[in-house]
């Protein structure tokens, strides 16, 4: 497919990480990272500025590939249904149909995306409170 400068998900990541990298700064200059953090609180605020620009970034390419299975029935670098041999395109089951996982939350023994993230900001939550704790006084 030819090149194409503009997309909806290329829009999509571009404003949504203008308004969260807006959003991101006002946080940290209400939440006052430096007395929290000390030294560290500028390590600490670039390497969150980082994930949550790849976190938008990652969901504009999401949209885009909806938007492209939605116009060709298949991804990039993935030959469309209809283009397949009749033998292939019977053979290939239909979006949707994959086999379960095994265990619910847990894909080939690893945990979920979804409970890595609760993890994480479980992790996030305790490192506040702590802080919180500490500096209470």
């Amino acid at each position: 497919p030819p090149f194409q400068w503009l997309t909806p998900g290329a829009v999509l990541g571009v404003l949504g990480w203008l308004a969260a990298s807006a959003l991101f700064g006002l946080y940290v200059r209400i939440a006052g990272v430096n007395p929290v953090y000390g030294a560290l609180g500028g390590v600490i605020v670039l390497m969150l500025w980082l994930q949550l620009t790849m976190l938008v970034l990652l969901l504009g390419a999401e949209v885009n590939a909806e938007v492209r299975r939605a116009r060709t029935g298949a991804l990039p670098g993935e030959p469309a249904l209809a283009a397949q041999p009749p033998a292939v395109a019977a053979a290939v089951p239909p979006p949707g149909a994959l086999a379960p996982v095994a265990e619910e939350g847990e894909l080939d023994g690893r945990p979920s995306r979804r409970r890595a993230a609760l993890v994480g900001a479980g992790l996030s939550l305790a490192v506040g409170v702590l802080a919180w704790w500490r500096n209470r006084g």
